[in-house]
């Protein structure tokens, strides 16, 4: 188990604490003051990414997973990675190793079409 501690911002409040953690959150404590200025806060989520680092959805797997890396690393816990409108050939081509790729840790959690999709 990991734990850190810091000024934990919720849904609803903002407190001094200490999280225990794994791959999931298993305990929340709060504590009276703490030194370092680590600020804990949840994940964001995406629901429309075209790329990121300059990494394009539209340039196939690879780079969809050079840009969803990148943005876990800024904080980006979910996102779906968003083709731009183009032709049904050029999308398919971006997107037709995504389904084999994907695993379960990965951040990314589908596709955002956009287009005459």
């Amino acid at each position: 188990m990991n734990k850190v501690k810091g000024i934990i911002v919720n849904y609803d409040k903002v407190f001094f604490g200490e999280l225990t953690f794994d791959s999931q959150i298993r305990e929340v404590n709060n504590i009276q003051s703490i030194n370092e200025e680590i600020i804990i806060i949840p994940g964001f989520v995406d629901l429309h990414c075209h790329g990121g680092n300059g990494f394009d959805t539209m340039e196939g797997w690879s780079s969809i997973e050079k840009m969803a890396s990148y943005h876990l690393a800024k904080g980006t816990t979910t996102l779906l990675a968003t083709t731009w409108t183009s032709t049904f050939d050029h999308t398919y081509n971006a997107l037709k190793e995504f389904n084999n790729n994907i695993t379960e840790n990965s951040n990314l959690k589908g596709v955002h079409l956009e287009g005459p999709f």
